[in-house]
């Protein structure tokens, strides 16, 4: 009598929030989340990138870039240590 052996793979899921690290560089119009849930899940849109640091504002409907109401100033030196953030691919 012969058995035959079913092996089942669990399904893998592509995730496209990628933690962000500091050696990753941020484009204009990346969306950007916390990865705490004290946020929530309000997602952020990136405004302003300089060498040392970049602006996020948070992304709605009616959002302009224009308008800098709940604008944040990230350090990039701070991602990791004190922020956990994460980035849409």
């Amino acid at each position: 009598m012969f058995y035959i052996q079913t092996v089942i793979k669990p399904k893998t899921y592509n995730i496209m929030w990628k933690l962000l690290n500091t050696g990753i560089n941020i484009n204009l119009g990346d969306r950007i989340r916390y990865k705490e849930a004290i946020h929530g899940e309000k997602i952020f849109t990136v405004v302003k990138t300089e060498q040392h640091y970049f602006e996020i504002i948070p992304e709605s409907k009616d959002s302009n870039p224009a308008n800098k109401d709940g604008a944040k100033v990230i350090r990039h030196f701070d991602i990791g240590y004190s922020i956990g953030l994460e980035v849409w691919e």
